[in-house]
């Protein structure tokens, strides 16, 4: 789940969003400017390798280290 790209997520940034949030599966912020990425890359120091670190980037960002993950629920 970490160290091969680092992984975008639907949700936008807010550095204030843990503060105020529900403790089990919250939402994400309804809109911003920056998005989220986990999990580090290839590129990443030991530190980053791991699916609890995040950082916010521009929507448009592209790199050789960047991209998704495609998943659905069960059922749908």
């Amino acid at each position: 789940m970490a160290g091969n790209v680092w992984e975008w997520t639907q949700d936008w940034y807010d550095a204030q969003y843990y503060e105020h949030t529900p403790e089990a599966d919250p939402p994400g912020p309804v809109q911003g400017t920056l998005k989220i990425m986990r999990g580090g890359c290839w590129m990443s120091g030991s530190d980053s390798l791991r699916v609890s670190c995040r950082k916010a980037e521009l929507p448009a960002t592209w790199a050789p280290n960047v991209g998704f993950r495609c998943a659905y629920s069960e059922g749908r």
